[in-house]
């Protein structure tokens, strides 16, 4: 069985040697699904994985999101951290949402992945979502950096690092089949599966 952490927990130890999914994509309240936790739900049964799952039950929407707010301030850290750790990262934009830390940490993570890393991104952007077209050019200059690569294989498929899944239903199936089948080569394998 795979295990889930929400912030603020800690992650154990002895879950880092994981492989590690990272759940980023829209979370605010009354306005997004929460996807989350259906999808943690299914990749829950994968053995040797390891959810991190950003939505914060106990969330209150007071807190000042500030630097030197002690609480945010772990809440982002989490986040962040959780990013950088992760061999997965699942984005999903709901088109009820502005998702504006979505679109930072998509930003973010699409400069991490390169053949040589390991790291990979499943992404679901559906019609509707309101910067769509931003996400799908930030996309598609990614792969074509990601093709450009030294380290790209000369028989490797662009899909192998980056996913894009037309809407949530694919974004479920997509990712739980990914994990399956990245996992049959142990926890951090490297070999291209989609």
């Amino acid at each position: 069985m795979g295990v889930i952490y929400t912030p603020p927990m800690e992650i154990m130890e002895q879950d880092y040697i994981n492989h590690m999914v990272f759940l980023a994509g829209s979370i605010e309240m009354d306005k997004a699904a929460n996807w989350q936790l259906e999808l943690s739900a299914e990749l829950e049964k994968i053995p040797n994985l390891t959810i991190l799952n950003p939505r914060r039950s106990t969330w209150d929407n007071s807190w000042e999101q500030k630097v030197d707010n002690p609480v945010f301030r772990v809440q982002v850290d989490w986040e962040l951290d959780g990013i950088e750790a992760s061999d997965t990262i699942i984005f999903y934009f709901d088109p009820n949402t502005k998702s504006p830390i979505t679109l930072l940490e998509l930003g973010m993570v699409i400069q991490m992945i390169r053949p040589e890393k390991g790291q990979r991104a499943i992404i679901c952007c559906p019609e509707g979502f309101y910067r769509k077209g931003n996400v799908d050019i930030v996309i598609e200059r990614a792969k074509k950096a990601i093709q450009d690569n030294y380290f790209f294989p000369k028989d490797g498929k662009i899909d192998d690092y980056i996913l894009v899944v037309n809407n949530l239903t694919e974004l479920k199936e997509k990712s739980v089949e990914f994990l399956k089948n990245r996992l049959k080569n142990g926890p951090h394998s490297n070999s291209t599966i989609f």
